[in-house]
């Protein structure tokens, strides 16, 4: 409704779904193309889970490593990296999500 009217300052859009499943496509092509038409006025925020292993105690960073790096492969560079896990992420692991996001530590 508001985007008919041209009356808003931002428009949040939420694509749900897994990164790499082929029916997500369509939708990351279509963030893709929104961020090269809008350029600095629209921003990629990539909402990811880091699970926790009990039996090794530790946080697993690969899967949001493999869903970073499918994002770039099609074109979609995330502006921001929001992490889910059950325990506090300590620096070591910002380190390495944020050196293979191409983001910067803020940006974690």
């Amino acid at each position: 409704m508001l985007g008919k009217t041209g009356m808003f300052q931002f428009v949040i859009t939420e694509i749900g779904g897994t990164v790499g499943d082929i029916e997500s496509l369509p939708y990351i092509e279509a963030v893709r193309q929104l961020k090269w038409e809008l350029g600095k006025d629209a921003m990629v925020i990539h909402l990811t889970l880091i699970p926790y292993l009990s039996a090794t105690g530790e946080l697993k960073t690969k899967p949001t490593q493999h869903s970073v790096k499918l994002l770039l492969e099609y074109g979609v560079q995330p502006d921001i990296l929001v992490c889910r896990t059950e325990h506090a992420i300590n620096k070591e692991i910002r380190n390495k999500l944020h050196s293979s996001a191409t983001l910067l530590p803020m940006q974690l």
